[in-house]
């Protein structure tokens, strides 16, 4: 029997900042707001967003998605774009998290794993009514995500290829039920794929960014991983950084690198306390202003012993030299750093 949705427009508001609209609607069970550019033209199409936690995203007593992407637009950072806030109501746990963790249910309440349900209703149900108003362009189409809600975003992404064209998750919970995504297939079909964490958070994720490039994924063209230097897992950190995929999403002014900073890390394990990760992360500026780290794709040379050893994750190890000197190359850009093992903060 075909499921009978019931559909409420509840209020439309214009924003006098940038002109942009929110409008609000309830289908079936699932509140929305949505996000109109600013000059929105309904004889056009626009790629399209559809974002976790969309209690959260616009107004006044929220992350005020709104201003960043009217600045990101008018400024020409990225192309105008419609975003579909989905409300959880309560239910995030419920409607983000694919596994059982008894770790999850102790620590945040009891739930029952209902993203596939979720993510489900998402394409079947939500994605209809919205793009019946506003259609995609080229099947531009993006999930997004923070926390629990980019480990739905990720996971969508891998379980919906022919839906979602990215994935866009915000330091997302791939830890729960002890690391369960990371033993996800990768489709054949290619979902482009951002995620990314603070080194104040917990684990770094190369395991998936492995899993994506072993697939036949390419870093800096469909796959993207960001390392940020003492992020925390805070919105005013997954706002600030918000831009860098939606850049690539909508694949404003291609991926020319210009230049690159290398950042070392020492990143406390999660799994085995007392023990730290330690990183060379070389994070690549483009032309069009997005960032992302390049292990896995850049490449790294010790200069002056054999010794001591860098991984292609960047994870380096000391032999007997007091100082490492390796030279990190990306593409046509390249730096040398130093690293002395007494400045070190654990050794």
């Amino acid at each position: 029997m075909k499921k009978l949705l019931t559909v409420l427009i509840l209020f439309v508001s214009l924003q006098v900042w940038g002109q942009s609209a929110i409008l609000s609607y309830t289908i079936d069970t699932y509140d929305l707001d949505v996000y109109l550019p600013p000059s929105y033209n309904a004889n056009r199409c626009y790629p399209i967003v559809y974002a976790n936690d969309g209690e959260s995203l616009f107004g006044f007593a929220s992350w005020r998605v709104e201003e960043l992407l009217d600045s990101l637009i008018g400024k020409k950072i990225i192309e105008p774009i419609v975003m579909v806030g989905i409300y959880e109501k309560g239910k995030r746990n419920n409607y983000y998290i694919p596994y059982e963790d008894a770790f999850v249910a102790k620590g945040w309440g009891s739930y029952l794993p209902e993203a596939e349900n979720y993510t489900r209703d998402v394409v079947e149900v939500i994605k209809p009514f919205i793009e019946g108003m506003y259609p995609t362009c080229n099947e531009d189409r993006a999930i997004m995500g923070a926390s629990f809600g980019g480990l739905q975003s990720s996971w969508a992404g891998l379980k919906y290829p022919d839906v979602f064209s990215m994935s866009i998750a915000f330091s997302p919970s791939y830890w729960v039920k002890d690391y369960a995504f990371f033993k996800e297939k990768i489709p054949d079909r290619k979902t482009s794929f951002w995620f990314d964490i603070g080194t104040a958070e917990w684990n770094i994720l190369t395991p998936f960014l492995e899993n994506l490039v072993d697939a036949g994924y390419e870093i800096g063209q469909n796959c993207f991983y960001l390392e940020v230097p003492d992020g925390q897992h805070h919105y005013l950190d997954w706002k600030e950084r918000m831009a860098y995929p939606l850049i690539a999403f909508t694949k404003t002014n291609g991926f020319e690198p210009k230049s690159m900073k290398v950042e070392l890390e020492y990143i406390e394990s999660q799994k085995d306390p007392g023990s730290y990760f330690k990183r060379i992360n070389p994070v690549i500026t483009l032309k069009n202003k997005m960032k992302f780290s390049a292990c896995l794709a850049a490449d790294f040379h010790i200069r002056n012993t054999a010794d001591s050893l860098v991984s292609a994750s960047g994870q380096f190890i000391f032999g007997d030299m007091r100082k490492l000197e390796v030279e990190v190359a990306y593409q046509n850009l390249k730096k040398k750093v130093v690293i002395s093992k007494s400045k070190l903060p654990y050794n």
